[in-house]
């Protein structure tokens, strides 16, 4: 698969993790909100490149489980340096509350009572959907 396409989806996966996650916000700058979306996902698109490379220069099996912890730990790191303010200009991460007691369906509540819980919650939450996509591309 090029290495264009894995960017290009890395990208849109981020952008999805802004929208389902409200403790994601991205700034509006002098050039636009996706300006901000596009360059922050850009950062993450290529950290996660680094993943299987990284799995293989420590000797690892290249599998699911190694891929799947060692893409939870990139992830967390680099939405970790947004937390820090490495990029205060593109991302801020803040606490959140996600979930709800809507009346029809219920959804459990989880308080990300820091902001270190919000990209833990992000992190987890990319990684699923980059090895959903891992998987896809396969079949």
């Amino acid at each position: 698969m090029p290495k264009s396409l894995i960017v290009f989806v890395n990208v849109l996966i981020f952008a999805l993790l802004v929208i389902m996650i409200p403790g994601l916000d991205y700034r509006t700058g002098s050039f636009g909100d996706a300006f901000s979306v596009i360059a922050a996902g850009l950062i993450f698109s290529l950290a996660s490149l680094l993943v299987e490379n990284l799995i293989k220069f420590f000797k690892f099996p290249v599998n699911f489980w190694s891929l799947v912890i060692a893409g939870f730990l990139v992830n967390f790191a680099v939405l970790a340096l947004f937390a820090a303010g490495l990029f205060p200009a593109i991302l801020i991460i803040k606490p959140v509350v996600i979930g709800s007691n809507f009346a029809p369906l219920p959804i459990p509540s989880f308080n990300l009572e820091t902001s270190l819980a919000t990209v833990g919650a992000a992190a987890l939450v990319g990684v699923a959907l980059q090895m959903l996509f891992r998987r896809l591309a396969k079949s």
